[in-house]
């Protein structure tokens, strides 16, 4: 324990009060910063949850939408080839009257 009988004992006591305040009042600080910090990071924390979801869903659209675009692209090939096939048939009857 600091013996404050004597003036450089007070002063002592007095400048380590002082650090002490200056301390709390720092320590204050930084925790309202945390708690500040804390905050947005709880809502970029949802955006990112929210941007997502969105990302997922625009996935399984683009992927669906991509499905069908091959369904239709292999549909189209089929009935061209259909379509040749019959003109190749009609062209063979014209040649054979």
């Amino acid at each position: 324990m600091l013996d404050v009988s004597d003036g450089a004992g007070k002063a002592t006591l007095a400048q380590h009060q002082d650090m002490n305040k200056n301390h709390q009042t720092l320590l204050a600080a930084r925790q309202a910063d945390v708690k500040k910090f804390e905050g947005e990071l709880d809502t970029v924390r949802k955006l990112l949850g929210d941007a997502l979801a969105e990302q997922a869903d625009l996935e399984r659209h683009l992927f669906t939408t991509q499905r069908a675009l091959g369904e239709a692209k292999e549909k189209n090939e089929q009935l061209d080839r259909e379509i040749r096939s019959l003109e190749q048939k009609f062209r063979s009857r014209e040649a054979g009257q």
